[in-house]
C-alpha cells in the first residue's frame, strides 16, 4: 500500500539539466555530480549540493566531455573521472582529476583501453579497479589505477566478456561482479569475484536470473542485493536477489511492484533500500519509488517523485535522506531535484 506520508520534497534544480551523469558524496557532506547530457549536447560541465544552504555551486569543467562515465573519491581527497562517451559516441580511455581545494580538473593517467559502460571500485589500498565495459568490442579486461603515481595497469582478465555489468566492493576486500552483456543479445547470469591480493578472478555462484543494467546494494549485513534489469531486448525485471558472500549463494527474495530497467537505487540509513525511476517492460518511464525491507522481505510503494526519471543519481545525504537529480522521461532531460525524507 501507498503510504500517506509525503516524503518527496523539490529542492534547488541542476545549474544544468543532465542525464546519464555521475554522482559522489565528498567527505564534507556535499554532493558532486559531473558531465551527462542535456538536449543538445554532452556536458562537462560539473556542480556540488551544498545540503545545509540548498545551493549548487560550479566547480569547473573537465577536460573531455562525458556521459556514461564513473566517478569515484580517492583517499588523498581527488576526484577520479574514469572514460564514458563523447558527444560523437567515442569510447574514451582518458581519466581526469578534480581537486576540491583548487576546484580544477587535470588529465592524469590514460587507461590502455577506451571504456563506457564500465565499473570502477575504490579497493581496501585506495587503488582503483576498472573492468569491462566497451571500447572497440565487449571486452574481458580490467585496470587497476595507482592513485599515488597516476598509472594504469593491466590485472588479471575476468573470466567472460561483460558491459552493463555491477560492482560491489565485499566486506572482506574482494569485488564481486555480475550480470551484464557479453554481446548484443547475450544477458548474463554469471558472476565473479576478483582477488586484489592476488590480481586473479574467481567464477562465483549464477545468479537466478540474467541482468543487464541492474542495481546493486552492499545491504548492512554483508550481503548484497541486486534489483531489476533487462533479460532480453524486451523484458525489465521486477525480480531481486541476494547473495551472501561467506556461501557464495545467490537467493531470490520478494519480487518489486514494479518492473524496472536502469533502476537507481540507495541504501539508507536504517538498511533499507529505496529505489527509484527507470523503465518498465513495456518502455514507459517511471516516476514510483518502492523501499525493501531486508528484515521483511518486503516492498512498499512510496509516493511517487514528481517527474518519471530514467539515468538519473540517487545519493544518502549525511543526515540520511536520498537526493536524486535529473534524468528523463524520453521527451525532457530535467534539471530538477528532490530529496526524500524516510521515516519508515
Amino acid at each position: 500500500m501507498i503510504q500517506n506520508v509525503r516524503r518527496w520534497a523539490l529542492a534547488t534544480g541542476l545549474r544544468v539539466q543532465r542525464a546519464a551523469h555521475a554522482d559522489l558524496l565528498l567527505t564534507d557532506g556535499k554532493v558532486l555530480v559531473s558531465g551527462g547530457f542535456h538536449a543538445t549536447d554532452t556536458l562537462r560541465s560539473t556542480e556540488i549540493y551544498d545540503p545545509v544552504n540548498k545551493t549548487w555551486k560550479d566547480t569547473g569543467i573537465t577536460a573531455e566531455k562525458r556521459r556514461y562515465h564513473t566517478i569515484v573519491l580517492l583517499n588523498n581527497g581527488n576526484i577520479l573521472t574514469v572514460g564514458g562517451l563523447n558527444s560523437v559516441g567515442s569510447y574514451l580511455a582518458s581519466t581526469e582529476l578534480l581537486n576540491l581545494i583548487s576546484n580544477s580538473w587535470s588529465l592524469t593517467g590514460t587507461m590502455a583501453l577506451s571504456r563506457a559502460f564500465h565499473t570502477t571500485t575504490k579497493l581496501a589500498d585506495g587503488n582503483v579497479l576498472v573492468a569491462g565495459g566497451r571500447y572497440s568490442s565487449f571486452t574481458n579486461t580490467a585496470e587497476l589505477y595507482n592513485s599515488t603515481t597516476g598509472t594504469w595497469t593491466f590485472t588479471g582478465n575476468m573470466t567472460g566478456l561483460r558491459i552493463g555489468h555491477i560492482a560491489v566492493l565485499l566486506t572482506n576486500g574482494k569485488v564481486l561482479i555480475a550480470g551484464g552483456l557479453s554481446s548484443a543479445t547475450t544477458f548474463l547470469n554469471t558472476a565473479e569475484l576478483y582477488d586484489p591480493i592476488t590480481g586473479t578472478w574467481t567464477a562465483t555462484a549464477t545468479m537466478n536470473n540474467a541482468r543487464n543494467q541492474p542495481s546493486a546494494h552492499l545491504l548492512m549485513d554483508g550481503k548484497v542485493l541486486v534489483v531489476g534489469g533487462q533479460n532480453s531486448l524486451a523484458a525489465a525485471l521486477k525480480t531481486a536477489e541476494i547473495y551472501d558472500p561467506t556461501t557464495g549463494i545467490w537467493t531470490m527474495v520478494s519480487n518489486m511492484t514494479m518492473a524496472r530497467y536502469i533502476p537507481r537505487g540507495s541504501v539508507l540509513k536504517n538498511g533499507k533500500v529505496l529505489i527509484t525511476g527507470a523503465t518498465n517492460e513495456n518502455g514507459t518511464f517511471l516516476n514510483t519509488a518502492e523501499l525493501y525491507d531486508p528484515i521483511t522481505n518486503t516492498w512498499t510503494m512510496k509516493q511517487s517523485m514528481s517527474v518519471a526519471r530514467n539515468l538519473h543519481t540517487s545519493t544518502v545525504l549525511e543526515d540520511g535522506r536520498v537526493i536524486v537529480t535529473g534524468g528523463g522521461d524520453g521527451v525532457n532531460i530535467f534539471s530538477s531535484v528532490e530529496i526524500y525524507t524516510y521515516g519508515d
